[in-house]
């Protein structure tokens, strides 16, 4: 059953880059706050596609 480990390691990989990306994404966001305390905060952009698509595109 080697065709399924591979999927969970391609899966699981995915997952901790997404949540890398989601990580730094916060981290940015955090920032943004702090430096900016007066103006009303973005919405913190959705973990899904736009983290996911940022972090496949820089990090290739």
């Amino acid at each position: 059953m080697g065709g399924g480990e591979a999927l969970r390691e391609s899966v699981l990989t995915h997952v901790v880059l997404a949540s890398i990306a989601f990580a730094r994404a916060a981290k940015l966001w955090i920032a943004a706050a702090a430096r900016w305390p007066n103006k009303p905060l973005p919405l913190m952009p959705s973990p899904s596609m736009r983290v996911l698509d940022h972090c496949c595109t820089t990090s290739s």
